[in-house]
Formats: structure tokens, C-alpha cells, sequence
């Protein structure tokens, strides 16, 4: 006798595989919010599996794509036929989704489709015992809802006041830092740290490996042309701790230096890549010449235009 998770499987697939056959299931199925949104005229398979390794010998599942009213959008048909439901399904359904969403965008789409899943169960255990709703499987479902599938709370350090910034406690390094990162000099970033006495109660903390965190980012990442004002800023207010991080002086200042050269090196190029551009030398003379990407060229040939 044949495995009877393969035989349900191919039932399964063979039935809803078959587009008359889906349009007809769906048009029957879906809510009526959904069917004004689709247009099962234009149903398609779509390759993939999305179901868990373990759950494949008692689930089976289907995607078709599909046009709405809106966009793109996607149908997924799940088949259930375990002897004993699950209870997760509703988070797996999630997982599933997102998975969807991944397959899309990796596709060269730049918005979310719309995913509408469907269940089919037909278990021995009936009614099907457990909830669809995945806010079900919290402890806590008002919590839940309150806090989850809401738009993100984004802290926006670029539009955060200094003033905010100050009142961070022991991370206003860290935040009014990664606001200045990218400016062309990190000194007054630094020197205003320092009259907040920022550097000092972290010294008084004893974070000295915060202190090291945040001189290494600066080796890397800071540009300054005052390298040892920004070092002897932060040093000096420092008492707990100085003798620890001097040992990295030498190799903060050199990639200092490092990095001013070049920046200046890159700065040459791009005066260069300008002249050739604006006496129409070809993009792969300009290359050749200045080392610069493509993507650089584009952006300087508008300046150009």
C-alpha cells in the first residue's frame, strides 16, 4: 500500500494544479473583500516550497500569482492532513508569508506583493480545534496587538536636537557620534561631548571598553583633520582609565592621516574625471585614467550635463 502522505499530496497538487480547477475552488472560497481585489482570470502557478523540512510528509502547499486591483498579489493554498492539528499554524502561515515576500524582492520588485493564504484541512479531529488568529498563541493577546505589526519605532538621530541627545545619559556618546559620523570633521561633535562631561562619566563608570568601542569607530569611520585635538579632547577628561586606552594613540592618529590622504586622492580623481568628462573623453578612458567606478561616473556626468 502507498504512503498515504504522498497519496494526499498528489491528490492534492494533481487537483489544484489544474487552473479550472483552482479558479473554480477560489471563486467558491475566497471572502468576498478578497474576490473584488483578484482577477482569477489571470491565476498562475508559481514555483516553490515554503513548508518546513519536518512538515512535508503531512503538509502540502501550492502558490499562485495572481492580479489585483492593486498589483501583483499572491494566493498560497496549504493542505493540511496531519492526524493531529497544529497548533502554530497561524505563526507558520507567517513564516510562510514572509518567505513569499523574500521570493518576490529577490525578483527585482521594490514593493511588498499582497499574500493571501488559504488552509485546507481535513483532518480526522474535526472541527479544526485551533484558533487561525496568531495574536491566539500569545500569552498575552492584547499586548500582542498593541505592540506587534505596527510601524517600527525609528529614533532618527539626523532630526534628534543635541539638547535630546544630552539627556541620553551614558549613550549621548554613542547617539550624537553616529549623528556626526558623516560629516566632514567630527571635532565639534567631540568638544561638545566634552563640555557635557560626557566623557568623563563614562570614565567614572569604569566603561572603559565603551571609551575603546568608541575611539576604534572614529579610527574608522570619523574624518577629522585634528586628530590629536579630538584624541587630547576626550583624554582629558579621563582619570580612571586613560592609561588603559593610550596604547591605541598611535594607530587612531596614523589612520587619521591615512584617511586624509585619501580622501584627498579621491578628491584628485573626481577633479580629474570632470576635466576628461567635460572634453568628452569616453566613460572607459575615464576609468582607466581615475580608478573610479561606474556608478561614480554616472553621478559626475550629471554634474557635468
Amino acid at each position: 500500500m502507498g504512503n498515504i502522505g504522498n497519496a494526499h499530496d498528489m491528490f492534492f497538487k494533481r487537483s489544484m494544479q489544474t487552473l479550472a480547477v483552482a479558479r473554480d475552488f477560489l471563486k467558491a472560497n475566497l471572502p468576498k473583500h478578497i474576490l473584488k481585489r483578484v482577477k482569477l482570470d489571470t491565476l498562475m502557478l508559481k514555483s516553490g516550497n515554503f513548508i518546513d523540512e519536518n512538515l512535508k510528509s503531512s503538509m502540502s502547499d501550492i502558490l499562485y500569482k495572481v492580479d489585483t486591483t492593486s498589483g501583483t498579489g499572491y494566493l498560497y493554498l496549504l493542505l493540511e492532513h496531519q492526524s493531529r492539528p497544529d497548533k502554530m499554524m497561524a505563526f507558520r502561515i507567517l513564516k510562510y508569508i514572509i518567505e513569499i515576500m523574500e521570493l518576490h524582492i529577490s525578483q527585482g520588485h521594490t514593493s511588498l506583493p499582497l499574500v493571501y493564504p488559504l488552509v485546507i484541512y481535513h483532518g480526522k479531529k474535526t472541527p479544526y480545534p485551533y484558533s487561525c488568529e496568531v495574536f491566539d498563541l500569545f500569552d498575552d493577546k492584547d499586548a500582542a496587538k498593541e505592540l506587534l505589526f505596527k510601524p517600527f519605532h525609528l529614533i532618527d538621530l539626523t532630526q534628534t536636537p543635541n539638547e535630546k541627545i544630552r539627556t541620553f545619559g551614558l549613550a549621548a556618546i554613542f547617539a550624537l557620534i553616529q549623528k556626526n559620523i558623516f560629516c566632514d570633521e567630527i571635532l565639534p561633535a567631540i568638544q561638545l561631548l566634552a563640555k557635557w562631561g560626557a566623557f568623563s562619566e563614562a570614565d567614572k563608570a569604569r566603561l572603559v571598553g565603551y571609551i575603546k568601542a568608541m575611539i576604534e569607530y572614529l579610527s574608522e569611520k570619523a574624518d577629522t583633520k585634528n586628530p590629536s585635538i579630538v584624541w587630547d579632547t576626550v583624554v582629558n577628561q579621563l582619570s580612571n582609565e586613560k592609561e588603559a586606552i593610550m596604547n591605541i594613540r598611535e594607530h587612531f592618529e596614523h589612520n587619521a592621516e591615512r584617511k586624509g590622504i585619501e580622501k584627498g586622492i579621491k578628491k584628485g580623481h573626481y577633479d580629474t574625471a570632470l576635466k576628461m568628462l567635460k572634453a568628452g573623453e569616453s566613460d572607459i578612458k575615464v576609468r582607466q585614467y581615475t580608478s573610479l567606478s561606474q556608478k561614480e561616473i554616472d553621478r559626475l556626468k550629471k554634474e557635468v550635463a
